[in-house]
């Protein structure tokens, strides 16, 4: 039941406010957003998909002290053993939900949904944020720190599967 409220919150969420977002308007355009809210629909509606939830907590930098909490869950094809999917809920002082898109093995986008990043024009919608693997914005810092736990989430997947 759980896993169903979340896909249907998670579903509500990309199509109340998917269509608004793009990372940039020079590095996207309306048919590779489509494409993507598309892709990300097809995954959540995909019941074949094998899921694998991990919970754990997050420290300070320094490994200290616990700061708050996360859960990811893995999204995956058993049978061409291929991750597709992984939702990063982070639990701080605020909620950030990242989700990392894979097609082929290879990264496709995130989308990051974070309160701080403000409201939408449409009610209290939370915005979206997307991130393409060839976005202009990639050499910042925050950017580059997502296409990092991006990888580091792929490669964990990998060596546990």
């Amino acid at each position: 039941m759980r896993k169903i409220i979340a896909t249907l919150v998670l579903t509500l969420i990309l199509f109340s406010c998917g269509t608004k977002a793009t990372a940039k308007k020079e590095s996207t355009n309306s048919g590779e957003v489509e494409e993507m809210l598309t892709y990300s629909s097809n995954i959540i509606g995909n019941k074949t998909l094998v899921q694998k939830k991990f919970k754990g907590a997050l420290t300070d930098e320094k490994s200290f002290e616990d700061v708050g909490t996360f859960e990811y869950t893995t999204y995956y094809d058993a049978k061409k053993k291929q991750l597709v999917l992984i939702e990063n809920l982070e639990i701080t002082e605020k909620k950030v939900l990242e989700n990392y898109y894979y097609k082929n093995d290879e990264l496709y986008y995130i989308a990051i949904w974070d309160p701080y990043m403000g409201k939408s024009k449409i009610g209290d919608t939370i915005k979206m944020k997307m991130i393409l693997p060839n976005d202009k914005a990639k050499d910042s810092e925050k950017t580059k720190i997502y296409f990092n736990k991006a990888k580091i989430f792929k490669d964990a997947f990998y060596k546990n599967l």
